[in-house]
Parts: C-alpha cells; sequence; structure tokens
C-alpha cells in the first residue's frame, strides 16, 4: 500500500508556474513600495479602486451576458459611446 504523503508531493515549479501572476504583482508592489512609501497609503488604495470601479461594473455586467448564454461582448463599444456622451454634456 502507497503511503499518501508520498504520492502527494509538494512541486515548487508547479507551484510558481500556476501562481506566476500573483508572484510578479507581489514583486512589482514591493518594489514601487521599496521606491515611494506613500504608495501603501488609503488615498492611493482608493484612488485605485475608482479609477478601476467603471471597468468592474462593466465586466461584471459582460460576465452575466455570458453566462445566460448570449455571446455579447461589446463593452467596451458601449464604454466608448458613454465617454463620448458624457464629455460631449460637460
Amino acid at each position: 500500500m502507497v503511503n499518501i504523503m508520498q504520492t502527494k508531493q509538494f512541486d515548487i515549479k508547479k507551484w510558481a508556474q500556476n501562481n506566476a501572476i500573483y508572484l510578479v504583482l507581489t514583486a512589482i508592489i514591493i518594489l514601487i513600495t521599496v521606491k515611494n512609501p506613500a504608495f501603501l497609503s488609503l488615498r492611493v488604495f482608493r484612488d485605485i479602486l475608482m479609477q478601476s470601479s467603471t471597468r468592474l461594473i462593466m465586466a461584471m455586467g459582460c460576465m452575466f451576458v455570458i453566462l445566460s448564454g448570449g455571446a455579447d461582448l461589446s463593452g467596451g463599444r458601449m464604454l466608448g459611446a458613454a465617454a463620448v456622451l458624457a464629455g460631449s454634456l460637460a
């Protein structure tokens, strides 16, 4: 009988390949923080969330359309039209 612990060995190379995007993101955050310690402030975090909120809302809408069976990928076009409209009203 084979011991279960022997068959499930931890492979760091495979783990690094599966989590490479998180490792790169963590490295970038560390490098930016070392260069500019104010990067980890609440103001910067709030600004990042405010700038990405429109994309998040649009991505959630597209996700629900795709999950419901429709294949509508026109979210970028609609965002561009909304930006032109908002710019002309301002």
